[in-house]
């Protein structure tokens, strides 16, 4: 995010870090406003794998159709 700021001449620039977190162009956290940061998780690979039997019973419905 490329923000202006009062008082100076260039703009600033921010960078969404993976875990919900702002940080500057230098790499340091920074705060946005007046909320406490709100860290997200992040998923496994786990979660994005389908398990087989749930993949056999899915394409069992397409071969059908």
């Amino acid at each position: 995010m490329r923000v202006a700021v009062r008082g100076c001449r260039d703009s600033v620039e921010f960078i969404a870090g993976s875990d919900g977190t702002w940080l500057s162009e230098s790499g340091e956290p920074v705060r946005i406003g007046n909320r406490e940061p709100q860290l997200t998780r992040s998923a496994s690979l786990d979660e994005f794998i389908c398990p087989q039997d749930e993949l056999a019973r899915l394409l069992g419905t397409v071969q059908a159709a």
